[in-house]
């Protein structure tokens, strides 16, 4: 059983494995208290509805808003999943608003340890992980000297939306400058536990790729020419064809785009040296004889989105709208195995699936 499919443990419970690696950038005033990190990032969560209770020996304790001592960010593209986690990255990244947010509050000691609570939120606040110090940190000097290093392991105390259930460990591993500059890099080992729900069973409640997607896909090499992929989609009324090794690897995508970005000449260059839109045209006819016979192999493009047949349905869907996908390779330990569009998913929905349960 791979780490993507779910595990089982005391009879109601579906654990998923998450893990990732994520790189943020932002400000701490660890070094330097007259930093005022709320001010300069205009932003502070946890700030908007944390209240600290300051108490006072003359008079009565009352409420005040705190900032951050870290405040830091990371974009979508600044997450990297492991491979076996992915449908879990397509639900994260589905409701990312392309931002990933972490603060956090310090408690500093004299011997250089320190404490920290406080949150990372993905995607607003849709998704919550609070975490606290397991332990004490540790701030200790760099060969910079405007920098200090600093190592944490954060456990998880609670969590919302797919967090909710959540735990397992964050480690941190950071450098801060006198002038506030915080670059750090977290890498997570969570536990992600669902309860069931309307008395269905884990397997009766997953709709996968694999249930909807096209396996009679038919993918093209790399030293196919130009005019065969051509021929091809016009014959198939597909916008994008999958390209694959000799062992059948999934290699990436040629679309019609792609052609026709290579065959159209720069028009405004033509008309700016005195040509004609008849010169233009001879052109993009010429660029087709001459280019019809060379193969595919520069078209191709390299870093396509792929999905798994064990992928869930609705996370893979989610993603799709969002990207203005119509239509996605699935892959299997590197092997290009079928495709999915989103016709097959509103069909399984609408159709296939309904049929299923209510049977």
């Amino acid at each position: 059983m791979s780490n993507s499919q779910q595990l089982y443990t005391g009879g109601n419970k579906a654990v998923k494995q998450l893990r990732y690696h994520m790189s943020l950038q932002g400000l701490s005033n660890l070094l330097n208290s007259t930093i005022d990190i709320k001010a300069q990032t205009q932003v502070s969560t946890i700030a908007e509805n944390q209240k600290i209770t300051e108490d006072s020996s003359d008079q009565e304790s009352d409420q005040s808003v705190k900032a951050p001592n870290i405040y830091a960010t990371s974009n979508y593209d600044g997450i990297t999943f492991e491979e076996e986690d992915t449908h879990l990255a397509y639900i994260l990244q589905s409701s990312l608003d392309n931002k990933v947010n972490f603060e956090g509050y310090t408690t500093q000691s004299d011997n250089g340890s320190f404490q920290v609570t406080g949150r990372i939120l993905f995607g607003g606040k849709q998704h919550i992980l609070n975490i606290s110090t397991s332990g004490s940190g540790q701030l200790l000097a760099s060969p910079d000297s405007g920098y200090k290093q600093g190592a944490i392991a954060f456990g998880i105390n609670s969590g919302t939306g797919i967090f909710e259930h959540a735990t397992g460990f964050i480690t941190s591993n950071f450098i801060v400058g006198e002038s506030g500059e915080y670059r750090d890099v977290h890498t997570a080992t969570l536990f992600l536990k669902s309860k069931e729900k309307d008395g269905l069973t884990p397997e009766e409640e997953r709709l996968l790729v694999r249930d909807v997607m096209d396996e009679k896909a038919f993918p093209v090499t790399m030293d196919a020419s130009i005019e065969y992929i051509a021929d091809l989609l016009a014959l198939t009324h597909a916008s994008e064809l999958m390209v694959i090794d000799e062992q059948g690897n999934f290699i990436g995508v040629v679309s019609e785009v792609d052609l026709l970005q290579v065959l159209i000449p720069d028009i405004d260059e033509i008309v700016r040296v005195g040509g004609t839109l008849k010169d233009a045209l001879n052109i993009f006819i010429r660029n087709g004889r001459d280019l019809a016979a060379q193969p595919i192999r520069r078209l191709v493009k390299s870093n396509a989105r792929t999905v798994r047949p064990d992928d869930e349905l609705v996370a893979v869907a989610t993603v799709m709208l969002h990207s203005n996908a119509r239509r996605l390779p699935v892959v299997e330990q590197g092997a290009f195995v079928g495709s999915i569009y989103l016709e097959d998913i509103c069909w399984a929905v609408l159709s296939k699936w309904n049929g299923i349960r209510q049977n």
